[in-house]
């Protein structure tokens, strides 16, 4: 028996140390596992944060999609005529439909004179009476006047000429 009880003493013993690793192995194990729980919790916060975040985004564009619409509705119900294109020819329209006597495209931020104005640029040469006419044009009309007035500072000169050169003459005749 003593034999036996030793054999069996030394297998206990043996069993012991190796429950004993496996104790330790599963401490190691629920380290990790604790561990990873914790980043297992970080990320579920992270999802969380971008969560509202991803609904904030989706309350912007539920907002922005709702004012286009309104855009678009206002786009509709425009007085016919506000600002149209001709679809043969391409010409653009402003309030054809509409009896006003002016059209203003003053803006809101004074300028440097205190006024309002913009420039109206890409404006062609006139065609017709009431066409708007461009800088171009009043240009040539300065130059074409700045000519013609000097062509009849000649020309008086050149009569102021004769005229002396007759008074002369009648002056003679005295």
């Amino acid at each position: 028996f003593d034999g036996r009880i030793a054999g069996n003493a030394q297998s206990i013993q043996q069993l012991n140390g190796k429950i004993s690793d496996s104790d330790a192995r599963i401490a190691q194990h629920s380290t990790r596992i604790d561990s990873l729980g914790g980043r297992v919790t970080d990320l579920g916060q992270q999802v969380g944060a971008l969560d509202q975040t991803v609904g904030g985004f989706d309350e912007r564009i539920t907002r922005n999609t709702d004012q286009v619409d309104r855009l678009k509705d206002a786009v509709k119900h425009m007085p016919d005529g506000l600002v149209r294109e001709d679809e043969e020819t391409g010409n653009i329209t402003l309030a054809r439909n509409l009896e006003s006597q002016r059209v203003d495209i003053s803006g809101s931020a004074a300028g440097v004179d205190g006024a309002a104005a913009r420039v109206l640029t890409g404006v062609a040469d006139p065609e017709d009476a009431f066409d708007a006419v461009n800088k171009g044009y009043l240009d040539q009309i300065q130059q074409n006047i700045k000519q013609e007035t000097e062509r009849n500072a000649s020309q008086i000169t050149a009569l102021d000429q004769q005229v002396l050169g007759l008074d002369q003459k009648v002056g003679g005749f005295d």
